[in-house]
């Protein structure tokens, strides 16, 4: 079993998809990270964030995964900003370039075809950005002001299924008769959210089917994932990846030890800063064989998950299911509440609880997991809920968690 750094890469530790599943992470963070940073007005930090991502995109040892023409496009994004006082437009060149390089890294390796865009994406991304920092400010009238012009102007986008101008319709209507402006801002949020990612992904999005949500705990038989558990053991490891915030100039750092401490499977521990507009920390397990993983995954009603917390604080992770090796970036994410310090518990998650995440971005709504899509399942402590909202209770920590198992539920 391998342990794999993002902060240590290379193409002699890492051939084929352990390359990529990097490279995407990487590109992906500084999406994530540098988008807000601009809306805040910090679009000189946005750059650098970027900048960080493009030098490895451009090293020779990445070189090799993208083509010279998708490259070419990139440097050419550089230049453009070299001689430019004007940090907004900069950050937002380079973001254009690492979209070209990404997309073009997923269909090379993933098989499907190129992202669609269309003029509407920009216009909404925009929206987000301006309506972010008012929100967080309270000035859910403004916001909501600016949400509604751009949803009364995709109303007239033919290109949208009846779904998308149906959730626009109604956020556009909610939004006139509400007295509460938090709550218009948020269904008019919501709305542009769906039809971003409707937009961004609709070979994907459109055809992801609704899980029944579930009453009460699923009864069933239960299967281990990885590690041992009274019912079983579970699958060998191939291969354990971690993404902190370091990857973005963040201080956070996580580690997963496997067989540590007298856990089963492992033990996940570091420290969470919010410094550097940090705050998260993760692990993935990839299965040593695939198609393993795969079978004991299909027909599952959630997942399960045996932990014990060792932090004195209150912590609330999430598992994640991961979906790099198929769809763009695609994953799905559960949080869940962890037992008092010193005490262990078995968690059920079941699959309606699970948001699907793409860039950081959490889709409009939760249960449509495919589960034939999940290539690793992890946990993640960060700053950012399930559903894209804030953790107020987020803040600097030590954290020191122990799983005996990762299973689930059919």
């Amino acid at each position: 079993m391998e342990r794999i750094s993002f902060q240590d890469l290379s193409e002699e530790k890492l051939p084929g998809q352990h390359v990529i599943i990097p490279l995407l992470g990487k590109i992906r963070a500084s999406f994530t990270v540098a988008g807000p940073l601009s809306l805040a007005g910090k679009s000189q930090s946005s750059v650098k964030v970027y900048m960080r991502v493009v030098k490895e995109v451009l090293s020779e040892e990445s070189r090799p995964h993208f083509s010279a023409k998708k490259l070419k496009f990139l440097e050419d994004k550089v230049k453009e900003t070299q001689d430019s006082d004007d940090f907004d437009e900069n950050a937002r060149l380079l973001r254009t370039g690492l979209e070209c390089v990404y997309d073009n890294l997923i269909d090379h390796y993933c098989g499907l075809n190129g992202v669609t865009f269309n003029p509407s994406h920009e216009k909404i991304t925009r929206a987000l950005e301006l309506c972010g920092p008012l929100a967080r400010s309270r000035r859910y009238a403004d916001a909501v002001r600016i949400c509604r012009k751009v949803a009364d102007d995709l109303l007239s986008d033919t290109s949208l299924s009846p779904t998308a101008l149906k959730r626009l319709q109604d956020a556009v209507d909610f939004s006139l008769e509400c007295k509460d402006q938090s709550k218009a801002n948020f269904k008019l949020r919501k709305s542009l959210d769906y039809v971003y990612d409707e937009i961004r992904l609709p070979e994907i999005y459109s055809e992801l089917p609704l899980v029944e949500k579930p009453i009460g705990i699923s009864e069933g038989e239960k299967f281990a994932l990885f590690g041992k558990a009274d019912f079983g053991e579970g699958l060998p490891i191939g291969s354990i990846v971690y993404l902190t915030d370091r990857v973005i100039e963040g201080k956070s750092s996580g580690e997963f030890f496997p067989n540590s401490d007298g856990f089963q499977l492992g033990v996940f521990k570091g420290s969470l800063r919010l410094s550097n507009d940090g705050g998260f920390a993760s692990f993935r397990v990839i299965p040593e064989v695939d198609i393993e993983f795969k079978d004991l995954l299909s027909d599952c009603k959630g997942f399960l998950l045996s932990i014990r917390n060792k932090s004195d604080i209150e912590l609330r992770p999430k598992l994640l299911l991961s979906s790099e090796k198929n769809v763009r970036a695609f994953n799905w994410q559960s949080g869940f509440t962890l037992p008092p310090q010193g005490e262990q518990c078995e968690i059920f998650l079941p699959l309606y609880n699970f948001w699907p995440t793409m860039f950081g971005h959490a889709l409009a709504h939760s249960g449509n997991v495919r589960v034939e899509y999940i290539d690793s399942v992890g946990l993640m402590l960060s700053k950012i809920e399930e559903n894209g909202t804030c953790n107020e209770g987020f803040r600097d920590c030590e954290f020191y968690l122990g799983l005996n198992y990762i299973g689930i539920l059919k």
